[in-house]
């Protein structure tokens, strides 16, 4: 097994890392400062779940929930405030029986 038959085409000069190092501009540390932001915040997601043994009620009670409104956190987690209000809204609305609301037809 090869290092292209794992990562394809990626190599390291998609990370925008090397691209500040190879030409340092204002545009490039912006660009590196919040990849480094993503990272270590990703990093630091996982040692916490991991060190307060979180998988196990993350996986039980949210990720395989059939409970409405567990979803409804997740999804407002995953996609933002904003959106999730509107969907919620929207399902309202069509639930409550009112399509004209939303342009939508009744067929």
């Amino acid at each position: 097994m090869t290092y292209q038959d794992i990562f394809g085409r990626l190599t390291i000069d998609a990370l925008p890392f090397t691209a500040f190092i190879e030409s340092p501009s204002v545009n490039e540390a912006v660009a590196s400062a919040a990849a480094s932001i993503v990272v270590v915040g990703a990093a630091a997601v996982l040692f916490i779940l991991t060190r307060y043994r979180l998988w196990g009620p993350l996986w039980r009670d949210w990720l395989t929930s059939t409970d409405h409104k567990n979803w409804y956190y997740v999804y407002r987690f995953c996609v933002g405030d904003d959106d999730a209000r509107r969907d919620r809204r929207r399902c309202y609305a069509l639930s409550a029986g009112l399509w004209f609301e939303w342009g939508l037809s009744r067929t």
